[in-house]
């Protein structure tokens, strides 16, 4: 595996333009890493990808970190995290006695989104709950997932049944499994342990990105998160380089993320809570309409092209647009169109 086909495993087109332009050079690691977070490939080119790294490129350790055990053989782990990994999709598509299935489609959900949409029925074979779900997801263009779950499994268990769940996109290709594990329900190695859960999630890397504070961006990846536009504030490696005293060492995967200010529509204001990984980084191209204006005055305010009275006039302004414009439509809606004509052409007071 070479540079240019490590960057096609990340998930913005921005980011990997950029390390191309600066013909960034990857260690073996931050390419089996690529590969693993990747949205945008199946399960079979991961392990395809992998297996090129162990064919092509030198063996190497994996750096101990808080939360990865660390290995003197790249290719081993990753030997390891494949083999695992198909071992729970065998176990997956065994039909088991105390096994249930059941899928869920990602579907949209009025004005609050996307989220997963289930409930539809329980199967007792794989078979046969692929088949509807792919039928499902065939009629809504959605992609799905399927969860085995095991019941009545013991009277010590949590609120929740050990399950395995299979993600698909709209084609039917896996795209990732996972486990979820209560308490120990499902036997492992203290090798296989340690390369499922202290390998991948433990790694982080600061990876070049080409955006700056104030630059207005988007999550491409992230189906909870993506194509909403916000306001870059700062990324996790922008914090370390910063401060001296934040050790990398103590940071994971779950710090490789970039935070920043979207806007709430409900109330009219920011949002100063939005965090996605900063690899699934993109430009935001769309126009912004409507209060989400307020996105480009506060950008604005933070590359310092305008000052904070400025910002505080056009916050006023952006504001009380859009409550006359919900106004106008609320009472457009149940006046009279006789009445309503007569309003709406009358001419402004001054």
């Amino acid at each position: 595996m070479n540079n240019p086909e490590a960057y096609e495993f990340i998930n913005s087109k921005d980011v990997r333009g950029h390390l191309a332009s600066l013909n960034y050079q990857l260690t073996p690691a931050q390419c089996a890493f690529l590969v693993w977070q990747s949205k945008r490939h199946t399960l079979e080119q991961k392990h395809e990808a992998w297996n090129d790294i162990i064919n092509t490129l030198p063996d190497c350790d994996v750096q101990e970190r808080i939360n990865c055990k660390g290995w003197d053989s790249l290719h081993a782990m990753l030997h390891g995290y494949m083999g695992f990994e198909q071992k729970l999709l065998s176990r997956f598509q065994s039909d088991e006695n105390g096994a249930v299935y059941e899928y869920e489609a990602w579907e949209r959900a009025g004005e609050n989104g996307y989220h997963w949409n289930g409930g539809f029925r329980l199967f007792r074979t794989y078979d046969t709950c692929y088949q509807r779900a792919r039928e499902y997801a065939k009629e809504e263009n959605c992609c799905f997932r399927i969860i085995k779950r095991y019941i009545d499994t013991s009277p010590d268990a949590s609120d929740y049944d050990p399950n395995i769940t299979v993600e698909y996109d709209e084609s039917g290709h896996i795209m990732d499994v996972s486990l979820y594990d209560n308490y120990n329900f499902f036997s492992r190695s203290e090798e296989e342990q340690a390369v499922w859960n202290e390998s991948f999630t433990g790694m982080w890397f600061d990876i070049p990105i080409p955006f700056v504070k104030g630059d207005i961006v988007c999550d491409n990846a992230n189906i909870h998160t993506a194509g909403i536009p916000f306001v870059l504030w700062g990324t996790d490696p922008w914090y370390r380089k910063k401060h001296a005293e934040a050790d990398s060492f103590y940071a994971d995967y779950s710090d490789m993320n970039a935070v920043g200010y979207s806007y709430d529509h409900p109330h009219r204001f920011f949002d100063d809570d939005f965090m996605v990984d900063y690899l699934n980084l993109e430009y935001y191209k769309e126009p912004l309409c409507g209060p989400e204006r307020l996105l480009y005055a506060y950008s604005q305010f933070v590359k310092e092209n305008i000052d904070a009275y400025t910002l505080l006039k056009l916050y006023r302004m952006i504001r009380a647009e859009a409550a006359a414009k919900e106004e106008r439509e609320m009472l457009e809606s149940y006046l009279s169109p006789d009445i309503w004509s007569k309003i709406d052409n009358s001419p402004q007071s001054e």
